[in-house]
C-alpha cells in the first residue's frame, strides 16, 4: 500500500491506495502492511488535524465525525484556516519524506497536552502510535523514479535449511513478495543454490523480468543467463546491486529472507523435538517421522466418508491427504467403518506406509482399527487411539489410557495430526451434504 497525498484538491486529504496514478498529487511508501499506512496517515490526523477520505472533502455546516469524536476543530467547517492547515500539509510532507523527528517532537508535545487535560486515551494512542512509527518507518520503501521492473532475490543460507525472498517490482511498485525454503545438499553452497533456485524458478514457475538483482553469484552468471535466454526467447540479465534504490531493496530481500529462515528453523526444532518426545513417551525403537491419522465423518446414515492426515517430522503435508468415500458401510456403525478405511488406506501402495497411525477415537475405535490392521498385509508400525476431551492415548494391549500434560510436545503433536484429520473429514463430509441437497434439474 502507498499514501496518496491529494495536494491537487482544495482540502489536501490522505488516501491509502495500491497502486500508483500518473495525476498531479504525490505518492508515499510503499508501506510493508495496510496497518502501518493506516496508522500514519491516523498519526497525522491526530498531531497535524490532516484529513484521510476515500472522497473528496467538502465544506460542511458542522465539524465531520472524525474530529468530532477527537474533540478537535475542523478545517471542514471553517474552524481551521486553510493557511494554517496547508502549512500541516507541508509538515505532513515532510514526515512522509522521512524526515521524521518535527513529527515525533510535535506528536510527543501533543500526548503530554493530551495527559494534561486528562485526556488519558488520546495520551496513550499517541504514545502507541509513536511507538509503531519509530519501529516501521525505518522500514519503508522508497518507490523507484524511473518506474523499473524487476525482481530482487535476497538469500539466508544454513546447512540445515535456506530461505530465499523474492521482491516483485513493477514499474517501480513493490508488488509482491515470494518466500521459499530449500534444503541443501550436501555439497552445495550459498552461489550453487542461487543458481538452482534461479533455473528452476524462472524455467518453469515464472516468467522473469529482463533484470533480477540477485547479489553475489560467483562466476556463473553468463551461463546461467544464457540458459534462461534459451528458454524464454529473450534476454535476462543477472544484476548486481553496489549502491542506490536496488542495493536497499537487495538488504531488504536478504533481511526478509534472513527472518523467515529463523522462524523456518525455530519450527523445525520445535518439530523435531516433538517427534523426539514422542519416540520416548510411547518408547518406540525407532524414529517416528511419518505420523498418520485416520477418522470418519456422518450425519446419521447419511454420506459416511473418511480421511487421513499426514504429519512428516511434525509439518502437515497437504498433498498426502485422503478422502475416502465409505461403500461397505449402509447404516451408521462407526467402528465398522473406520476399519474400512483404515483397510483401504493400508492397501494403497502409492504412499509409504505410516511409522505411527493415528485413531481418532477411544478404545473402541482402537480396537476396530487394529482388527483391520491384523487383516492387512501392510501395516503401520505403531498404532494409537486418541480421545478428546480430556485427551487421553490409548495404547494396544495397556487397560488403562496414558495421558499427558496439556502443553507436552508428544500430545500437541498428536493432536494436531488429529484435528487436521478431523477437520479434513467434516469438510468433505459437509461438502458431500451440500451437493446431496442441491435439487437435480428435471431431464
Amino acid at each position: 500500500p502507498y499514501l496518496k497525498l491529494t495536494i491537487s484538491e482544495p482540502i489536501p486529504r490522505l488516501v491509502i491506495v495500491r497502486r500508483i496514478a500518473k495525476d498531479k498529487d504525490r505518492y508515499f511508501g510503499p508501506y510493508l502492511s495496510a496497518r502501518v499506512a493506516g496508522a500514519i496517515a491516523q498519526t497525522l490526523f491526530d498531531v497535524y488535524g490532516l484529513h484521510s477520505s476515500p472522497s473528496i472533502l467538502k465544506t460542511t455546516s458542522r465539524p465531520c465525525f472524525a474530529c468530532q469524536l477527537a474533540n478537535r476543530p475542523c478545517v471542514l467547517a471553517g474552524q481551521v484556516k486553510e493557511r494554517a492547515y496547508q502549512e500541516s500539509v507541508v509538515k505532513a510532507i515532510e514526515f512522509l519524506l522521512g524526515r521524521q523527528k518535527r513529527l515525533l517532537t510535535d506528536l510527543n508535545r501533543s500526548m503530554l497536552l493530551a495527559a494534561d487535560q486528562h485526556n488519558f486515551e488520546l495520551a496513550r494512542r499517541l504514545r502507541d502510535r509513536g511507538a509503531l512509527l519509530k519501529q516501521s518507518m525505518a522500514k519503508t520503501l522508497v518507490r523507484s523514479t524511473r518506474l523499473d521492473t524487476f525482481d530482487v532475490l535476497g538469500l539466508a543460507y544454513s546447512p540445515e535449511l535456506s530461505s530465499i525472498t523474492i521482491l516483485r517490482i513493477e514499474d517501480g511498485q513493490l508488488v509482491g513478495q515470494f518466500n521459499h525454503n530449500i534444503t541443501p545438499g550436501a555439497l552445495e553452497d550459498e552461489n550453487q543454490i542461487k543458481k538452482g533456485f534461479l533455473l528452476n524458478f524462472y524455467l518453469s514457475i515464472y516468467q522473469p523480468p529482463k533484470i533480477v538483482v540477485v547479489g553475489q553469484i560467483g562466476a556463473e552468471v553468463s551461463s546461467i543467463e544464457a540458459v534462461i535466454r534459451q528458454k524464454v526467447g529473450r534476454k535476462v540479465q543477472l544484476g548486481r546491486a553496489s549502491r542506490g534504490e536496488k542495493k536497499r531493496l537487495l538488504e531488504l530481500a536478504e533481511t526478509n529472507a534472513a527472518l523467515q529462515l529463523q522462524t523456518a528453523l525455530t519450527r523445525l526444532g520445535q518439530a523435531s523435538a516433538a517427534t523426539a518426545r514422542l519416540k520416548e513417551v510411547l518408547r518406540l525403537d525407532f524414529w517416528p517421522e511419518r505420523v498418520e491419522a485416520a477418522d470418519i465423518s456422518n450425519l446419521g446414515s447419511s454420506e459416511i466418508v473418511g480421511a487421513s492426515s499426514c504429519l512428516i517430522d511434525g509439518r502437515p503435508v497437504k498433498d498426502q491427504y485422503r478422502r475416502f468415500k465409505v461403500k461397505t458401510v449402509v447404516e451408521q456403525n462407526d467402528f465398522a467403518a473406520l476399519a474400512e478405511i483404515i483397510s483401504r488406506r493400508l492397501q494403497d501402495q502409492s504412499r509409504p506406509l505410516p511409522d505411527l497411525l493415528v485413531i481418532d477415537g477411544g478404545r473402541g475405535q482402537l480396537n476396530a482399527g487394529q482388527a483391520a490392521i491384523s487383516r492387512s498385509v501392510q501395516k503401520p508400525r505403531f498404532v494409537l487411539g486418541l480421545a478428546k476431551k480430556p485427551d487421553r492415548i490409548f495404547l494396544v494391549g495397556h487397560s488403562k489410557p496414558l495421558v499427558l500434560a496439556k502443553n507436552d510436545p508428544a500430545l500437541r503433536l498428536l493432536a494436531k495430526a488429529r484435528d487436521e484429520v478431523h477437520r479434513f473429514a467434516i469438510g468433505f463430509q459437509r461438502s458431500r451434504q451440500r451437493k446431496r441437497s442441491l435439487p437435480r434439474e428435471n431431464k
